[in-house]
Parts: structure tokens; C-alpha cells; sequence
């Protein structure tokens, strides 16, 4: 008489082994997902920060003219003065925070400027602008997630604090 096996054996032993393979996907696919996500997040941080940063150099380069380059205040905070000539015409950018935001205007000269009126470029918490020689501006940059960073950016033609 030929042995038969025991029930548990063909039914259960099978079916354990397939819920345990499931779980086992299941928890792999979930870490895979934490994982991307925080690799994801580390990259946009590091991302919006050296942005800001080479926002910041191209912005001051780009109006490195006699006179060009100018610390003042605006709003509630220490603004940065661009000044640039366009067809016998002067322009101003003016960049500063406002409610924890890298805000920018562009505008003539003449031109009345409210700190509600800008675009929002960045998160920005605080910023402290020096120039440190006539040629060399220095910027600290506070933010929320990843704290204070210091930048450099020499001034071809020299700067002024209003």
C-alpha cells in the first residue's frame, strides 16, 4: 500500500512558502522605496544649495560693472544691488529676503519697488552680506535643513555698501 503524506505536508507546507516569498518582496520593495526616497531628498538639498549659491555668483558677475555691485537695505532685510546699463538705460535687480524666501526684482531705476513684488528664487532663511575688500563680497547663507554655509565672490571692478 503506497504512503500518502500527510496533509499538512501538500497543502500547507506550500502555501506558508508562497506567503513567506510575498512578505519577503514586499519588505525588499518597501526598503527600496525608503531608500529612493532618502537619496532623493539628499540630492534636491544638495541640489537647492549649490544652486542658490551659483545663482548668487552668476547674478553678481553678470552686473560686475563700475559701481555695479551694491549691499543696501530693502524691506526688512540686507539686499544685494545689481546695477546694469541696457541702451543708455539703467536697471536695477535688487536681490533679498523676505519670509524666509531669496526673492528678486528687476526694474528700472526710477521705479517704485515693494518687497511683495518680487519672485521667489529660493528658501532662505537669513543672509549676511559684507563686502569684505572692494573686490570681494561675502555672503553667509542660513537655512533650515542644512545650516549655515559662507560664499566668496570677487568683485572684478569693486563694490560699495549704501
Amino acid at each position: 500500500m503506497k504512503r500518502t503524506k500527510p496533509f499538512y505536508l501538500q497543502q500547507i507546507f506550500p502555501t506558508l512558502v508562497f506567503l513567506l516569498l510575498i512578505l519577503l518582496s514586499a519588505f525588499l520593495t518597501l526598503y527600496g522605496i525608503r531608500f529612493y526616497q532618502k537619496t532623493n531628498q539628499k540630492s534636491r538639498s544638495g541640489f537647492q544649495s549649490e544652486t542658490v549659491e551659483d545663482y548668487l555668483r552668476q547674478k553678481v558677475r553678470s552686473a560686475d560693472s563700475e559701481d555695479g555691485v551694491k549691499i543696501t537695505n530693502f524691506g526688512d532685510s540686507q539686499a544685494l544691488l545689481l546695477l546694469n546699463q541696457t541702451g543708455g538705460k539703467t536697471y536695477r535687480t535688487l536681490l533679498y529676503l523676505d519670509q524666509g524666501k531669496l526673492m528678486e526684482i528687476y526694474a528700472s531705476k526710477d521705479a517704485a519697488l515693494s518687497p511683495e513684488a518680487g519672485n521667489e528664487i529660493a528658501e532662505l532663511s537669513g543672509w549676511d552680506l559684507t563686502l569684505e575688500k572692494p573686490d570681494l563680497l561675502h555672503c553667509r547663507l542660513q537655512r533650515r535643513k542644512t545650516g549655515t554655509e559662507t560664499i566668496y565672490i570677487p568683485i572684478e571692478t569693486g563694490g560699495e555698501e549704501e
